[in-house]
C-alpha cells in the first residue's frame, strides 16, 4: 500500500483508505467494522471499488473457477 503516496487521492478517497487500512488491520469484515465505528458500510465498499480501480488497493476476487483437466482413460 506504499504505492498510495504516489498516486494522488481525494480527501474522501483517502479518508476511505484510512478507513479500510484500519479495518484490515483490526481483522474484521467491512460490515462489522463500518456498524462499529458508525460508518456507512456501502459508502465504504464503494469507496473500496474507487480505490482499487485506481491502483491503491490490490483486488480482492477469488477465482470462481479453477482449471481442470480431463484425462482420458485407457482400459
Amino acid at each position: 500500500m506504499d504505492d498510495s503516496q504516489q498516486i494522488p487521492l481525494k480527501d474522501l478517497q483517502r479518508h476511505w483508505l484510512e478507513h479500510l487500512q484500519a479495518c484490515a488491520a483490526s481483522g474484521k469484515g467491512i460490515a462489522a467494522y463500518a456498524a462499529e465505528h458508525g460508518l456507512d458500510a456501502k459508502a465504504m465498499y464503494a469507496g473500496k471499488k474507487t480505490l482499487v480501480k485506481k491502483g491503491v488497493l490490490p483486488t480482492t476476487r477469488r477465482r470462481r473457477f479453477a482449471r481442470a483437466q480431463a484425462e482420458v482413460a485407457v482400459s
